[in-house]
């Protein structure tokens, strides 16, 4: 046991409330002490008021987006299951394009079968198609996208506010997605394509995406790229992340200067008195007050950079 690991915490409320290890625990008091535990834990990642999430809860990781691929599908007319091809994990959401439409990707249901988001409504049999990579799933505990993604050589992606206004984009937008860095789109005075065609090419937009296709899949956050990426597409994005579960004795929550003891326990302590109806001590005032300081603390460590560009504003007459 190290100070501040998940064993540690166990042990600090465990004498909290009276007793000398965490064995003398009842089972359901101590199963409770580990739910307690990382309900505060999450709270420090996500504030329940409007508090700025901190910026120790930023994540940025690389993602890349596989060139397009042919393949050959074999599918029922009036169905969304699909065989001949086995598109890799992460990548629901995408596209596959078979003849003048593009079908969504659903993913794999809990028997295995694999599904378009559409019904097919051609015939009954074999089908070429082109599966592009366009949708790239998030880890599960990525909670919200912050900053422009970048891709390498290319620069950042625009922000789209979501599927609806890809649909009207590809709609009443001249020539789909070609504009040039820097500029703007030039209004049509019709419909071009009626929103049922799709450009490839170099990714410049994006949108996220949190729907859910196949009801036994995990919920993720997805970021879809337009155009469809015509080549691979490498980047990188940062996110805010809930943090993990502690679970094992080692596990150790993850603050700054390893503040676990010093500001996280406080926190945890005043949580555990107002929760544990079992909890005879007569000051839980006082530990809530304590609790509530060590907030003010953690909020003080969540500004890693003290300077910033100050914008001068000056006046022409």
């Amino acid at each position: 046991m190290a100070a501040g690991d998940f064993s540690d915490l166990q042990l600090s409320l465990a004498r909290l409330s009276g007793h000398a290890s965490v064995s003398a625990f009842p089972p359901g008091d101590l199963a409770l002490a580990q739910q307690c535990i990382n309900e505060a834990y999450t709270q420090i990642f996500i504030p329940e008021d409007d508090t700025p999430r901190p910026r120790f809860a930023k994540k940025t990781f690389g993602f890349q987006y596989q060139a397009p691929v042919n393949v050959t599908l074999g599918l029922i007319q009036g169905s969304t299951a699909f065989t001949g091809y086995t598109p890799a994990a992460g990548t629901e959401g995408s596209k596959f394009q078979l003849g003048q439409k593009f079908f969504g990707y659903a993913g794999m249901d809990a028997s295995n079968v694999y599904h378009l988001i559409e019904p097919w409504d051609g015939v009954t049999g074999q089908a070429s198609a082109v599966f592009y990579h366009s949708s790239y799933s998030f880890d599960a505990s990525m909670i919200e996208l912050l900053e422009a993604p970048e891709v390498l050589g290319w620069g950042p992606l625009s922000p789209m506010s979501g599927r609806e206004t890809d649909i009207l984009y590809r709609s009443n937008y001249f020539d789909g997605f070609r504009p040039l860095p820097g500029y703007g789109y030039q209004r049509a005075t019709s419909m071009v394509f009626g929103g049922q065609t799709y450009d490839s090419g170099q990714p410049m937009f994006y949108f996220i995406n949190g729907e859910t296709y196949i009801d036994t899949a995990p919920m993720v956050i997805r970021m879809e790229v337009r155009p469809l990426p015509g080549q691979i597409t490498t980047g990188n994005v940062s996110c805010f992340f809930a943090p993990p579960v502690l679970s094992a004795d080692a596990d150790h929550p993850r603050l700054p200067a390893d503040m676990a003891n010093r500001i996280f326990l406080p926190i945890l302590r005043a949580r555990w008195a107002m929760t544990y109806k079992k909890y005879s001590g007569n000051n839980i005032k006082e530990l809530v007050a304590l609790g509530e300081s060590a907030k003010k603390q953690l909020k003080g460590l969540s500004n890693n950079q003290r300077r910033r560009p100050i914008t001068c504003m000056t006046s022409h007459t």
